[in-house]
């Protein structure tokens, strides 16, 4: 099932959100925009496509950024850090999927990421890292091509990702294994 969001301000007072916004057990189809009073969200289920949208949270007004079709096997994704563009891993052909939010313009190219679970952009936004539950690496992809930097061992398979806001250290969920 699934669970809507309701968010509160530092007093606790309701605040509104696009009523669609909801989550479930796979994650949460939202991020927040960096620096930006803007969240981006997916409307459909992970894994079985949907669309991205773009809500003001000053006037809770949405609009679509993409009209995606069918098929599109969304696993996760980030907002880029100037919040200029949406990344998307699409776990069962392994690509990721561009949008740019002001043309909302949606390119997808190869990243060789099948099964991916997580997507995360470093805190400046050079590079994403995407980690597969059945693979035993991390993958590093610099932003600007599109191409691998590296590959991190991190055991048999690899989950959620978090990044010290300086990006000195990424944390990684390796589920299979047990350790972070």
């Amino acid at each position: 099932g699934y669970t809507h969001i309701k968010a509160v301000t530092p007093d606790g007072a309701p605040f509104p959100l696009p009523k669609e916004i909801r989550v479930n057990a796979e994650g949460s189809p939202f991020r927040f925009v960096p620096n930006q009073d803007a969240i981006v969200y997916a409307l459909g289920t992970t894994g079985h496509g949907g669309n991205f949208y773009w809500a003001d949270l000053n006037t809770g007004v949405s609009r679509q950024l993409t009209n995606l079709k069918q098929g599109f096997q969304m696993a996760s994704f980030d907002v880029t850090p100037d919040g200029k563009t949406v990344w998307a891993a699409n776990a069962q052909d392994g690509t990721i999927t561009a949008i740019d939010v002001a043309s909302k313009t949606v390119a997808t190219f190869n990243a060789n990421v099948q099964g991916a679970n997580r997507l995360k952009f470093t805190p400046d936004g050079s590079q994403a890292l995407v980690s597969t539950l059945g693979a035993p690496e991390l993958k590093v992809i610099r932003v600007s091509d599109r191409s691998e930097v590296k590959r991190i061992p991190v055991g048999t398979g690899a989950a959620g990702i978090e990044i010290q806001p300086n990006g000195a250290r990424a944390y990684v969920a390796c589920s299979p294994d047990n350790y972070v």
